[in-house]
């Protein structure tokens, strides 16, 4: 999971990227009908939001992504997790690994903001 920088109370434009891999092989989840991250925050809610496919060209790695676009997203303080799910027309379903932590080892953290303490 990447993400550009420390997550806050009610940010928004946080981006989530989740690679897509089978047995350790890029998999392209293109053909998905259904394609979703989903979010367990620290109070135990979960949220499932529509994510889009994006190819890195230069690694032929495919991600998972969701852009958070409102403020009423990031609203429990917290670790929190993620995981990736993609449904197919033929009734399949997959999931991704369950991730903890970024690209850096770090928690997944929402953080107070200093003026919401």
């Amino acid at each position: 999971m990447s993400t550009e920088s420390d997550i806050h109370l009610g940010d928004i434009g946080t981006e989530y990227k989740i690679q897509i891999l089978d047995n350790g092989t890029p998999f392209d989840p293109s053909d998905a009908s259904t394609k979703q991250i989903l979010f367990r925050f620290n109070d135990g809610t979960i949220v499932t939001r529509t994510a889009t496919v994006e190819e890195d060209v230069d690694t032929g790695i495919f991600y998972l992504i969701y852009v958070v676009t409102s403020d009423t997203f990031h609203t429990v303080p917290g670790e929190f997790s993620i995981q990736a799910k993609l449904e197919f027309a033929d009734g399949s379903i997959y999931h991704s690994s369950v991730q903890t932590t970024d690209d850096g080892g770090n928690p997944l953290t929402i953080a107070v903001n200093l003026d919401t303490a």
